[in-house]
């Protein structure tokens, strides 16, 4: 399922009871936390572990190996805190959650302190990751590249590329308030100021996605055998 070879496929279920204690520095998570994340999520279970002993490539400096979980979600509507539980207190640095609903499917991971989350469902039974590189520090990133979507600039590191989607998210979020601000507002001088400053993060949401392509073409410009 999603690319992964069979020699890779396990089955673990994991009792979600086991998530909520404490763990490590993690202290025992609330009642009101466990309600919220029991009414959203049925269950979970390591489906493929991924390594040098499962699938013929070399182990990573970063990465010496991953697993992967199907997260079988009660509904679409799913809280991001839910899913940050989960890969904090799952026991494992790289994990790639596959948040399933029926035949449809989301994923999620946590790359150093950045939680990623893929933008739109696909189809369980028919999307798989391309898992390219010669180790698995190549994969692992190529899986965090096609799970955060584009756009993505090669020519810049994976922490670089998380970093600049999570400014274009808040700048979007940030957007739809003020849209939402001048719209509402009666004050002619008040609803300059919202439209203002509206002007003012569109430019810089136009700044932060052409970035990547800027930086993109002045790479490959350094660097013509890329």
């Amino acid at each position: 399922m999603f690319g992964f070879p069979g020699s890779t496929a396990v089955k673990r279920i994991i009792a979600k009871d086991s998530l909520f204690g404490r763990i490590g520095t993690l202290p025992e998570v609330t009642a009101a936390q466990k309600t919220a994340f029991n009414n959203e999520i049925k269950q979970v279970a390591i489906t493929n572990v991924v390594g040098p002993k499962t699938l013929a490539v070399a182990p990573g400096s970063r990465v010496p190996g991953f697993y992967v979980a199907s997260v079988v979600l009660k509904q679409k509507n799913f809280s991001l805190k839910n899913v940050e539980t989960l890969l904090h207190r799952i026991g494992q640095k790289n994990i790639l959650l596959a948040l399933c609903v029926g035949e449809s499917a989301r994923f999620a991971l946590k790359y150093d302190d950045y939680v990623v989350v893929s933008k739109d469902w696909v189809s369980a039974g028919e999307y798989g990751f391309a898992l390219d590189g010669l180790d698995l520090d190549a994969i692992w990133n190529g899986i965090v590249k096609q799970v955060a979507g584009e756009p993505w600039n090669d020519s810049l590191n994976v922490a670089d590329n998380l970093d600049i989607h999570k400014r274009v998210e808040k700048l979007q979020k940030e957007i739809v308030s003020l849209e939402k601000k001048a719209r509402a507002e009666i004050q002619p001088a008040r609803k300059l100021e919202f439209f203002n400053q509206l002007k003012t993060k569109i430019a810089e949401l136009a700044d932060a996605t052409t970035q990547l392509t800027s930086l993109r073409a002045k790479g490959e410009a350094i660097h013509p055998d890329q």
